[in-house]
């Protein structure tokens, strides 16, 4: 009877969904994220004052999932944070010259800041063509030079707009004069526009790079000649937030501009050499390299449903960007390592929405100019605060296993303080997990000043402490993450849910944290330079988009011996949205798949998982299951589970596993610490299972 009544659910489930959402695709648009947390509620209603935020209508409620139990944070078993003299903290500031130093200075006591990172913006060092004043940061920054404080300079060409005393906008730090000199050209986003103020300058054109070259020359030798045994390092800064990245405004892309649109044809001519194989490659129909286009990719007004649109042109598109930025940039770096000084710089939250889309790829491309890679995050996904503290952690470990020689973590708490949070508790165990993994060499701390400003008193009781733990030994266990899943869901949540972040961070966590595994985060360029080989085993979460190339060396790095486990749907597009479904069932014995969107209960059929027991998977994100019901290759397959109506779930081969129902969308979304810590105990019965431990 029980089991009837499971299949009675389930099918009428199974036909709910299909009432309602028949003709969707798994991101369709009347998918419901799963509720947040109470704080992440808070933190959409606080960010509905945030200015410069577009409002974003969500998708229609379709099904009600039930909030998860709030379950204590996991123990960091490798570690946790301690004070350390050798990790340099710095505060971010912006516009020293209109801040309340007293109460700023001891804000930074109170935080431990070593360093300050200061933006140096071009409008206010030069206001008119060749007249260059700096007096209006030798005040304040001679006061914080004398209080012992190193800094980290921005060469601020970012056209951000600067704010006085009275927050009231001043100018932006692009001077106006610019805007008139011959040949600078502002970027334009495909309706022509350059947004509400003026625009950054196009990485496309090269007088724009000379002029902002003669400004970074006359900065640097400026600042050093007064500061320089304070400095630390200088950074670019060539778009509003600071990072290296494309701008938007109001979620349209740039650039544009007509001279983009040039450089992008002789970009294609370059790499296709005939328009003949450009045809051939990308299916399109051009009759010379003087007809594509830019794609036009109307990121969230038309794709806030999270609904895939391909163009033929999109991953040549991505790729020319990251090419284009590379270039304008690298004689910056030129300057700054020539002045004698660090480069620095500024990435936003790769492997996270929205910001993977702009910075996912061109992060893993600059180690060879960068010397201190600062990976960002602030807590907030375009619609809500994210408040899972291991992602900082992960993000600078996939940035240390880029190839960076030194990564810090930035943490900026800004959308807290919206959501009117006073308690930076989540701030602290951020710096936890990322002094347990190891990987960040420093912490950038910013937006605290709101609280600051808030307080009645004019004072803030912060308290934290920072530190790095030294892995004991290197990692055995690797985590392939793909750069083009973030960019092929537009670097949205899809469909408001951060699925594509889920399956990697809680992975990570859970192997990096609850297991005390050392772990590295592998990106395409790593896995390509062939560095799959000095692992014991690859982990392979649920990513659907995954370059060809990469697919072949994880192959061979499967022919020679490695071993993998893949809990869920891996790898069944390329980079250019070809669905190559099959591409991995070989590897993994796998010939049929079932998605299912009802709940499920497996027993375990495999020795090596017994110890488990019955096992009963939640369904927590509608049309994007959670789970397969899978078909071995002959009757010799070897499954993991047995489900119900005889369906298996799981399989393995001599070096490969499939979880097939993963565990750590489990572990997050568990209702209580039982349940959560058995998704735990799944992992590494599978990690020892295929290690042979």
């Amino acid at each position: 009877m029980k089991r009837i009544a499971q299949n009675r659910k389930r099918i009428t489930a199974v036909l709910m969904v299909l009432l309602l959402f028949v003709g969707a695709y798994f991101f369709g648009n009347k998918v419901v994220a799963p509720r947040r947390a109470a704080t992440q509620a808070a933190g959409e209603a606080g960010a509905e004052a945030q200015a410069g935020e577009a409002e974003v209508d969500a998708p229609g409620a379709a099904e009600e999932v039930t909030a998860p139990v709030v379950v204590s944070s996991p123990s960091l078993v490798s570690g946790s944070a301690e004070s350390g003299e050798d990790v340099p903290v710095s505060f971010f500031l912006a516009d020293v010259q209109y801040l309340d130093l007293d109460s700023t200075i001891e804000l930074m006591r109170e935080c431990d800041v070593t360093v300050l990172t200061v933006p140096l913006a071009w409008s206010i060092l030069e206001p008119e063509k060749g007249s260059f004043q700096v007096d209006s940061y030798w005040e304040k920054l001679d006061i914080l030079a004398e209080q012992g404080f190193d800094f980290i300079f921005l060469l601020d060409a970012s056209s951000r707009c600067i704010l006085n005393e009275q927050e009231v906008v001043v100018c932006t730090s692009i001077p106006e004069w610019v805007y008139q000199e011959p040949g600078a050209m502002t970027m334009l986003d495909f309706i022509g526009s350059t947004g509400s103020a003026r625009g950054s300058l196009s990485y496309s054109y090269p007088a724009n790079q000379a002029l902002y070259l003669d400004f970074c020359r006359r900065t640097i030798e400026a600042f050093d000649e007064r500061y320089g045994e304070s400095i630390l390092g200088f950074a670019p800064g060539v778009m509003p937030e600071f990072e290296i990245k494309y701008p938007q405004e109001n979620f349209a892309w740039v650039d544009f501009n007509e001279d983009a649109q040039n450089h992008f044809r002789a970009f294609l001519k370059e790499k296709y050499q005939t328009v003949q194989a450009m045809n051939n490659a990308l299916g399109t129909s051009c009759l010379s390299f003087a007809e594509p286009m830019l794609p036009i990719i109307n990121y969230n007004n038309s794709l806030a449903n999270g609904q895939l649109v391909e163009a033929p042109l999109y991953v040549d598109y991505q790729l020319f960007r990251e090419k284009e930025l590379v270039q304008y940039l690298i004689p910056v770096y030129d300057l700054i390592h020539n002045a004698g000084y660090k480069t620095f710089s500024y990435f936003g939250q790769v492997l996270h929405p929205h910001d993977g889309i702009y910075a996912a790829g061109v992060a893993t491309r600059l180690h060879d100019y960068v010397d201190v890679a600062v990976i960002d995050y602030n807590f907030y996904d375009g619609y809500g605060l994210v408040l899972d503290c291991a992602l900082p952690a992960m993000m600078a470990n996939y940035m240390k296993t880029a190839g960076y020689a030194e990564v810090w973590s930035g943490l900026y708490v800004e959308q807290l303080f919206y959501a009117g949070m006073n308690d930076y508790g989540f701030l602290q165990e951020a710096i936890d997990y990322i002094a347990a993994d190891g990987s960040a060499g420093g912490v950038e701390i910013g937006g605290l000043q709101h609280s600051l400003h808030a307080s009645e008193d004019g004072s803030v009781d912060i308290g934290l402490s920072y530190g790095k733990v030294e892995r004991q030994a290197p990692a055995r266990i690797a985590i392939y993450a793909s750069e083009w899943n973030f960019y092929h869901s537009h670097g949205e949540s899809p469909a408001l849910i951060n699925y594509f972040d889920d399956c990697l961070v809680q992975m990570y966590k859970i192997i990096q944290f609850e297991l005390g595994r050392n772990v590295d985060i592998l990106c395409d360029e790593a896995v390509l330079d062939g560095r799959l080989g000095q692992y014991d085993l690859v982990v392979l979460p649920g990513q659907f988009y995954v370059d060809a190339e990469v697919r072949q060396a994880i192959e061979d790095y499967l022919s020679a011996g490695g071993k993998a486990i893949q809990d869920f749907r891996f790898g069944e597009w390329d980079a250019y949205g070809v669905n190559q479904g099959s591409w991995s069932d070989g590897w993994f014995d796998i010939a049929a798949r079932e998605a299912l969107h009802a709940e499920e209960i497996l027993t375990p059929v495999d020795e090596s998982f017994a110890e488990l027991g019955e096992v009963t998977l939640q369904a927590p994100y509608g049309l994007i299951p959670n789970c397969y019901a899978i078909a071995g290759a002959d009757e010799n397959t070897r499954y993991l589970f047995a489900g119900m109506d005889d369906r298996y779930f799981g399989t393995r081969t001599d070096n490969t596993i499939c979880l097939c129902w993963q565990p750590q969308i489990q572990y997050k979304y568990a209702q209580t610490q039982e349940e959560q810590q058995a998704c735990v105990r799944a992992i590494e019965l599978a990690i020892d299972a295929v290690l042979d431990e």
